[in-house]
């Protein structure tokens, strides 16, 4: 079963039209491709459709559903632990899961040792390794560059993953956001701080200016005043980083 060709964006919206009400044959089929689907790497939506849910009731296909649990939220880790949950893993879903692998381990680091993910993702050639991380580079799941010299991976940024129901990740995320939101609130109280004060000081000063008997008199405390601001502002502003 092939799919039309679709955008980035359209790819999982695609799959869950079509696997919420496809038969268990052809959903294992959508499911089994979607996978392997180049540029999918988030299926929570798939998982929680009721036609996925009911595979893990059968036998036959439980094994499948906890693949495609094992893509949303798991890692390589995850599987070699229990192997026996999965149906064997074809060289491109293989290739994928240590993908998303790279992506949990980069998540909140700067610099990821190749020793570290030599270990997890069992790989023993560096060079293989690299292979993986440039793949995974060029896929946008990971923004940073590789350190050749030093065996790592220098980390700028990673694509967010699906993060599972009641999970420790999702409470941090929490946490996180709380954090962020109670600084954001501070710094537009500072601002709105700085801002009011700059506009009194400002009035001041045109008051100054219209109160001085000769331009001389009135441009010095005016730039005097000016400048005592500017300061206070960028104190005000550098206490927010």
């Amino acid at each position: 079963m092939s799919t039309p060709e679709v955008t980035q964006n359209t790819r999982r919206q695609w799959y869950v039209d079509h696997c919420g009400q496809e038969s268990t044959m052809n959903l294992v089929q959508l499911l089994e491709q979607a996978l392997v689907e180049p540029g999918l790497y988030q299926f929570a939506e798939l998982l929680a459709l009721p036609t996925v849910q009911k595979l893990q009731n059968d036998p036959a296909t439980r094994p499948l559903y906890q693949l495609v649990n094992l893509f949303t939220y798991g890692t390589y880790q995850d599987y070699t632990e229990r192997k026996g949950d999965y149906p064997e893993l074809t060289p491109n879903q293989l290739h994928k899961l240590k993908q998303l692998s790279v992506m949990t381990a980069a998540a909140g680091k700067q610099v990821l040792p190749y020793a570290e993910l030599q270990s997890s993702l069992e790989i023993s050639e560096p060079n293989a390794l690299e292979d993986l991380l440039i793949s995974t580079l060029d896929d946008g799941l990971v923004h940073g560059k590789l350190d050749h010299r030093q065996h790592q991976l220098l980390v700028d940024s990673v694509e967010a993953r699906d993060v599972a129901p009641n999970s420790e990740n999702l409470t941090n995320l929490s946490t996180n956001i709380t954090h962020w939101l109670d600084k954001t609130n501070t710094m537009l109280q500072t601002l709105d701080s700085v801002i009011e004060t700059l506009t009194d000081r400002q009035q001041l000063m045109g008051d100054t200016t219209s109160s001085s008997k000769s331009p001389e008199s009135a441009q010095s405390p005016a730039h005097g005043i000016d400048e005592e601001a500017a300061q206070w502002a960028l104190q005000k502003l550098a206490s927010l980083t």
